[in-house]
């Protein structure tokens, strides 16, 4: 057999593509260092995992990102049939006062004055002239032309002016109902929509934040060590700051202390690590775990299952009411396996009575009270509506 022997000729490697390679890598390396990590971990590591849950939900919570709540109105439509029914049982002289639609309201002389009692000086002129209007609108039309037949000239007789002077009762008492209610809820009113958005926000950024470009402003950063920042008044100052102290690693804590793949890797140090970026991380993550509805009664669970998760250390040398895994000595950072918030300065008993000075906490009941006043609104609402339909009732039986 033949040997067969290539006839091929192999170049000499240049020294400008080794140059390439080389620069091509330390670019690949480059971006690689450059781009934001989130750790790998190891299953068995979320030390903090249940805690997580309970700070997502309230996380959640104050992210919404639903419909603006508001409060629900009177439509004022609901008192005009009683209007109109009032305005076809009036005199004639009354309804010729008021000119058609297209007709131009008439020049009173002398001008009007504050006590001026002619027809066209009233406070509620348009109002009658509307009515008078949709009277005439009425009384053409097929389906409600039946509603406005009258006896002719009953209006001016004794028994229409009884009847129409119980129609005007009725018109008043369900103009004033319309009005109590939204005169008793203008407070809270000015409590929801934006409002309330703020007041959310204020727990998920903390107090004073602003929205500056479509972003809000951490009011927690990382400015010392872990256990400082997560300690003392910096505690519960928000829930980003929070979640921050519970699950963000760094090169001290050295594991994923709220679950496999929760935050960034263990190769910075504390306040490399504890970024804006790397909390916005936690945040979309808690937004795949929980989908919470905006009540007070979502609230109100997720803030008892938060309490539920609080625990006493009363080792070492000191006594704390921390969340999550804490030091042997009570503090929240400065070893591997370590991560918490010490809540102890703001859930101490003082003076004047008030026994939770969590900040986040206090926007979230703020929030919580706000619904549940637009539930007894709501409520209050329903109960105008049926006392309005039992006028209507009347109206069209007298």
């Amino acid at each position: 057999m033949q040997t067969v022997t290539s006839n091929t000729q192999h170049e000499g490697i240049k020294t400008t593509s080794i140059l390439h390679r080389y620069k091509a890598l330390a670019l690949t390396l480059f971006i690689a260092v450059s781009m934001p990590r989130t750790g790998k971990g190891a299953p068995g590591d979320g030390l903090n995992a249940a805690e997580f849950r309970a700070l997502c939900n309230l996380a959640a919570i104050a992210d919404w990102q639903g419909e603006t709540t508001t409060l629900a109105t009177i439509n004022s439509k609901e008192k005009q049939e009683i209007e109109i029914l009032n305005m076809s049982a009036s005199q004639a002289t009354w309804q010729a006062a008021f000119p058609d639609a297209k007709q131009p309201d008439p020049d009173p002389q002398p001008a009007c004055s504050a006590e001026d009692k002619r027809i066209h000086c009233l406070k509620d002129y348009k109002k009658f002239k509307h009515l008078k209007t949709t009277l005439k609108t009425e009384s053409d039309t097929e389906e409600t032309r039946d509603r406005h037949k009258l006896v002719p000239n009953i209006q001016e007789s004794p028994e229409g002016k009884r009847i129409q002077k119980q129609l005007h009762d009725l018109a008043t008492e369900a103009a004033d109902i319309i009005n109590t209610y939204d005169s008793q809820h203008g407070q809270l009113k000015q409590k929801l929509g934006a409002a309330l958005t703020t007041v959310l926000k204020q727990a998920l950024y903390g107090t004073g934040t602003a929205e500056k470009a479509g972003k809000y402003e951490d009011k927690w950063t990382a400015t010392s060590t872990r256990t400082t920042d997560c300690a003392q008044r910096k505690a519960g100052t928000s829930l980003r700051g929070d979640l921050a102290c519970l699950c963000i690693n760094d090169d001290t804590a050295n594991k994923q202390m709220c679950g496999q793949k929760v935050g960034p890797d263990n190769s910075n140090n504390w306040q490399a690590s504890a970024t804006a970026t790397n909390i916005n991380g936690l945040v979309s993550k808690c937004k795949t775990l929980v989908k919470p509805q905006l009540s007070t009664q979502t609230i109100r669970a997720a803030l008892a299952n938060f309490d539920g998760k609080l625990k006493s250390h009363a080792g070492g040398t000191k006594d704390a009411i921390v969340l999550g895994t804490p030091h042997t000595d009570g503090s929240c950072g400065g070893q591997a396996n370590v991560a918490c918030i010490d809540y102890t300065e703001q859930l101490t008993p003082r003076p004047e009575g008030a026994q939770n000075k969590i900040n986040w906490y206090q926007h979230l009941d703020q929030a919580a009270s706000t619904l549940q006043e637009l539930q007894a609104a709501e409520i209050k609402r329903q109960q105008a509506l049926r006392r309005i339909t039992a006028l209507k009732k009347r109206a069209y039986s007298l």
